[in-house]
């Protein structure tokens, strides 16, 4: 969407705010989630979202929870239009505090808005 205002330009300290949490940012499409769990527990954050158009099953839980460890970071998990995800999903967010949900192309349209 297009801002009605003029967005105000960044001093230099917010941009390289910017690019550092940019960095944080993992998203390695065809791989294993590993890397990226290992980069996200690596920052220590409270919480990951991971956000998946594919089915997940036991490996992708185990590779998560591989990853977490004993780390007390809370993951969140949405499938796209994948209620196939929900059992592994589901389980990954219940061991660590988070919530799953599968999000449908409507909701994700309407949430853009």
């Amino acid at each position: 969407a297009v801002p009605k205002k003029m967005v105000q330009a960044g001093d230099k300290a917010q941009i390289s705010k910017l690019e550092s949490d940019l960095g944080m940012i993992s998203c390695y499409g065809e791989s294993s989630i590993k890397s990226a769990m290992d980069k996200a527990i690596y920052a220590n954050p409270a919480a990951i979202v991971i956000l998946t158009p594919k089915t997940t099953d036991d490996a992708f839980v185990k590779q998560v929870m591989g990853s977490r460890k004993e780390n007390t970071t809370r993951i969140y998990c949405f499938s796209i239009n994948n209620p196939n995800s929900k059992s592994a999903m589901e389980e990954v967010a219940r061991k660590t505090g988070g919530v799953y949900k599968n999000v449908t192309p409507e909701e994700l349209q309407s949430a853009a808005r």
